[in-house]
């Protein structure tokens, strides 16, 4: 609830407990949470019929129909002090949140694995913490990993820079830290807006430290997170900042995932079809892996489509990857999108998507990931040495 105004959120969480308050005394604790007690001891069934009953509602707001989805953790109590009863609202609170997490609608329970939950909470809130003050310092370090076109066309530039821009963050020690253990602690803080436009900055930083690179950059990809995508204070400071753009901006490309754009389809038409307007290519990364993809795909401005690794990896074997990888390159080209295929490792693997008919391939079997400042410099070093 709390990405609405406070009359919103009065008016749906009153009309949500009067739809519970003959199965439960409903008491308010926060911005879109209620701590729940039962009106009869006994009833086995009772948490899952409450979360049913919020689920199932749909809800009037001033005239406007809305659907909640209800996230449930239940700590049982003994006694009526003030600190056993607190103990077990927080208890109650952080299984909640642990269930939102993992997108679970069946309540969760306290359990003897609550400990790890807390620690587990404890530790994501302390990367969370870690994460943004490498942002705010600019301790961001870019990587860069090509992409390659399967096609036999002679290239025009053959230094030119294709590839996706990856993001490391430093610790204070300087030692680098991985996406795993910053992306989903930033994202649960509601940060990932900060993340994308740390990384706009330092890649426009990067490259005009290296004006002679430039001419090679052909596409540059950066990615974009979910909650960029409906962040309207995100959208003026990106335009803004590409208004500085040392690259044309036929040179961009950004890449949303599937799962983010199908999430916020009308926020990210806007933006998307926005920065395509601009001159910037549009990529949906992460494809197939969505349950409406190719439903939503005509709602959304799409130059590219980055066909999911998970699908890739076993395309050779000719079973259900390789059916999906195959629509998947069929619905691209209906809609005139180029087609990327990820986490291309073996030789295998390629023979069979150049059989498919994808367009471009990305992965190990090509390069891995390496710091782009290194990148950038060994690209103005060979086209000097080649005299380009």
């Amino acid at each position: 609830m709390a990405g609405f105004g406070l009359d919103t959120q009065a008016q749906a969480m009153n009309a949500a407990a009067r739809r519970l308050e003959d199965l439960v005394e409903t008491y308010y604790v926060g911005t879109g949470q209620f701590a729940l007690l039962p009106r009869q001891a006994g009833d086995p069934d009772l948490w899952e019929r409450v979360v049913a009953r919020v689920e199932h509602a749909e809800i009037d707001v001033d005239g406007q129909p809305i659907r909640l989805l209800p996230y449930l953790g239940v700590a049982a109590f003994n006694g009526t002090h003030a600190r056993v009863v607190d103990r077990a609202v927080v208890t109650a609170s952080h299984l909640a949140f642990e269930a939102r997490r993992h997108g679970e609608l069946r309540p969760r329970y306290h359990d003897a694995g609550h400990s790890r939950v807390r620690q587990s909470q404890r530790r994501q809130l302390h990367d969370a913490t870690e994460a943004l003050a490498s942002l705010r310092n600019e301790r961001v370090v870019l990587y860069f990993q090509p992409i390659l076109e399967l096609g036999d066309a002679p290239v025009a530039d053959p230094h030119a820079l294709t590839g996706e821009v990856l993001c490391r963050l430093l610790d204070e020690r300087g030692d680098i830290v991985a996406p795993a253990r910053f992306m989903a602690p930033l994202e649960a803080a509601g940060r990932g807006a900060e993340l994308d436009l740390a990384v706009v900055r330092a890649l426009f930083r990067l490259l005009r430290k290296s004006p002679a690179a430039l001419p090679h950059c052909r596409e540059i990809a950066i990615n974009l997170t979910g909650q960029s995508l409906a962040s309207m204070s995100f959208q003026v400071e990106l335009r803004t900042l590409l208004a500085g753009s040392p690259l044309p901006m036929s040179a961009l490309c950004f890449e949303v995932t599937e799962t983010a754009a199908i999430s916020n389809t009308a926020a990210a038409s806007h933006l998307l079809a926005d920065l395509r307007a601009l001159g910037c290519r549009i990529a949906i990364d992460d494809f197939g892996t969505g349950m409406q993809s190719f439903a939503r795909l005509r709602e959304l401005p799409v130059d590219v489509i980055k066909i999911d690794g998970s699908f890739v990896r076993n395309v050779a074997q000719l079973g259900k990857d390789y059916a999906v990888v195959q629509a998947s390159v069929a619905v691209a080209k209906a809609f005139g999108a180029a087609t990327v295929a990820e986490f291309v490792e073996d030789e295998d693997t390629e023979f069979c998507l150049r059989r498919l008919g994808v367009q471009r391939v990305q992965g190990y079997l090509y390069g891995a990931p390496r710091p782009l400042a290194e990148v950038l410099a060994d690209t103005v070093a060979e086209a000097a040495a080649s005299g380009r």
